[in-house]
């Protein structure tokens, strides 16, 4: 099945993902949707992006707390 994304959600995940590549190089190894998004009842403005990330390796605590800074700045 293929499900097109509203440019909003791409928009938000393709900054997650920029987030990622510049401060946390080389550890995002996929990043997998699920929820609202791939059910096709994302509602714009009121549902939220349900995601898994996964990473290369497990992740140091000074990663995880630049990982916690991203957040915050996409939630933003």
């Amino acid at each position: 099945m293929i499900i097109l994304l509203h440019n909003s959600i791409q928009e938000v995940l393709q900054g997650y993902i920029s987030l990622w590549k510049m401060r946390l190089p080389d550890k995002l190894e996929g990043l997998y949707l699920h929820g609202s998004i791939v059910l096709d009842a994302y509602v714009k403005d009121c549902s939220d992006i349900d995601f898994a990330a996964v990473t290369r390796n497990r992740l140091a605590e000074a990663e995880i707390h630049t990982l916690k800074k991203i957040h915050e700045e996409i939630a933003g």
